[in-house]
């Protein structure tokens, strides 16, 4: 029972801090899909192969639901889970929709989803810029410039409404 009480307390702080974030430079995209904060990251150890991070908020009064991730960097790009249930890692391929839910946001993760980019069409190097294409399945697409970062570099942990800085 103290347990549930400490959470419906915690639930309350947290939420209440969250409705009076304020949202400096992204006024005008609180009634729209905004992609944000993309990062490309090497890895040293698989030549070729980078991972791609971002964050998707919905500032719209519906769910929008993510079909596929595309860039004229990379030759292939696809989206991956990482699913460390039974202490076992596994990185399976998510296929179909990610539906990210009406005033929300799905940030992506080393450690939840994130997109594998493969090939590169050219050498990128720390500090190029590459761009993605978010196709969703109402028909829009959306594209966000990503920076690439250093190898194997941590993503920063970036949220709807904060600065790249």
């Amino acid at each position: 029972m103290r347990k549930g009480i400490f959470l419906a307390a915690c639930l309350a702080v947290v939420t209440g801090s969250v409705h009076a974030q304020t949202l400096p430079s992204h006024t005008d995209a609180e009634e729209r899909v905004v992609a944000e904060h993309a990062e490309v990251v090497p890895v040293a150890e698989a030549a070729g192969q980078m991972m791609g991070y971002l964050t998707l908020w919905n500032g719209t009064k519906s769910r929008a639901d993510l079909t596929a991730v595309s860039s004229p960097a990379f030759r292939s790009v696809s989206m991956h889970r990482l699913d460390a249930g039974g202490g076992i890692a596994r990185m399976p391929l998510v296929s179909g929709i990610v539906p990210i839910p009406a005033r929300a946001e799905l940030v992506m993760r080393r450690d939840g989803l994130y997109l594998t980019l493969e090939q590169p069409v050219s050498a990128l190097m720390p500090g190029d810029k590459v761009t993605f294409d978010l196709a969703f399945d109402d028909g829009t697409t959306i594209s966000t410039a990503a920076i690439v970062r250093e190898s194997d570099r941590e993503p920063v942990d970036h949220h709807h409404g904060e600065d790249d800085g």
